[in-house]
């Protein structure tokens, strides 16, 4: 019993380690934000979260670019919450993904698992400045629930 338990747990550890090193296709999701009708940003204005509905298809482009950059690698999930992205089209969420730690990315398509990827800090902090290009001035963020951000 003891030998079987150690070898499972082996054999656990190995699959974990290799799945950690996995990496992912940024093309999936730079495909779902040009498939996007409608980008939505969370933004914390210091007492609320605010949704920033985004529909500028020239940013929605440059937002694809830039993560289309780098090499996801998995990564252990870290348990930290930050602002996260949704894409939508016709009302549904194609895919949803975050910034962490200015250099990981925690992606999740369609109704798949969610798992968090090192971009490092050049991707991460592009798509920062990307994100924060649609969102209000800090005087501007207080008193508004939505603000439409078109083109």
């Amino acid at each position: 019993m003891v030998r079987s338990l150690r070898s499972f747990l082996t054999v656990l550890v190995f699959a974990v380690a290799a799945t950690s090193s996995f990496g992912f296709d940024a093309s999936r999701l730079a495909d779902a934000v040009r498939k996007a009708d409608v980008v939505e940003v969370d933004h914390f204005d210091g007492r609320k979260i605010q949704v920033i509905r985004v529909t500028d298809a020239a940013w929605q482009e440059r937002l694809a670019q830039t993560l289309n950059h780098g090499d996801y690698r998995r990564q252990p999930d870290c348990l930290c919450n930050a602002p996260q992205v949704r894409l939508l089209r016709e009302g549904k969420i194609l895919a949803t993904f975050s910034v962490h730690h200015g250099k990981m990315v925690r992606v999740c398509i369609g109704s798949g698992l969610t798992h968090d990827y090192q971009v490092g800090e050049e991707v991460g902090g592009a798509l920062e400045k990307r994100l924060a290009e649609k969102l209000p001035p800090p005087a501007a963020a207080s008193g508004r629930d939505s603000q439409p951000q078109g083109s």
